[in-house]
C-alpha cells in the first residue's frame, strides 16, 4: 500500500520525504537499532526508497537515539540510498546536523516570526546545511511558512 501511494504521489509531481523512525515507537526503535543495515536493506528490497526525494532518519531523534546510533543509522541509509538525508530533533536543537545533508529544524509553537527568520539564518550559518523549518506550529501556518522560506529555508512543514 505504501509503495502504491509513493508512486502515485511521485507520478503527480510531488516530492517524497520518507521518515524512518518516530518518537512514539520506542519498542520498534530499540529493535531496529540492533541492526540498522538490515532495516535499510529491507526498505531497499521492498522498493520503498526508489522514489524518495529525501530520507529523514527520524522524528525527534534525540528522544531515543544518541549520536553514535544516529551516525550508524545515517551510514546504513547511505549504503542503500544515494539521495539527500536529513535529521530532526526536538525544538531548538540541531544536535545531529553534522551527520546528514539537511536539517529539519523545529521551534516551539508560538515562536514569533522574527525569531523564526533569525533561527533559519542562524541554523544555516552554524551547520552549513540547508534548513527545512518543520513543526513551527501544531497546525498549518502559511504566515510562518512564508517567513521561513523568505529567510532562506528550502522547505517548511506547516504549509
Amino acid at each position: 500500500i505504501m509503495k502504491t501511494r509513493i508512486n502515485y504521489l511521485r507520478k503527480n509531481g510531488f516530492g517524497i520525504v520518507l521518515w524512518l523512525f518516530a518518537d512514539d515507537s520506542a519498542s520498534w526503535n530499540t529493535i531496529a537499532k540492533k541492526n540498522f543495515p538490515q532495516h535499510l536493506n529491507d526498505l531497499k528490497k521492498q522498493g520503498l526508497l526508489d522514489n524518495a526525494s529525501t530520507v529523514v532518519v527520524g522524528l525527534e531523534l534525540n528522544e531515543y537515539f544518541n549520536a553514535k546510533d544516529v551516525a550508524a543509522l545515517v551510514s546504513a541509509t547511505r549504503a542503500v540510498y544515494k539521495g539527500k538525508i536529513g535529521t530532526h530533533t526536538t525544538s531548538n536543537n540541531a544536535g545531529f546536523a553534522s551527520l546528514a545533508d539537511l536539517v529539519f529544524y523545529q521551534v516551539n509553537p508560538g515562536t514569533p516570526i522574527s525569531t523564526i527568520q533569525a533561527t533559519v539564518k542562524s541554523v544555516k550559518a552554524k551547520t552549513g546545511k540547508p534548513v527545512n523549518m518543520f513543526e513551527m506550529e501544531r497546525h498549518p501556518d502559511n504566515v510562518r511558512s512564508k517567513a521561513a522560506l523568505a529567510a532562506g529555508a528550502f522547505g517548511v512543514g506547516n504549509w
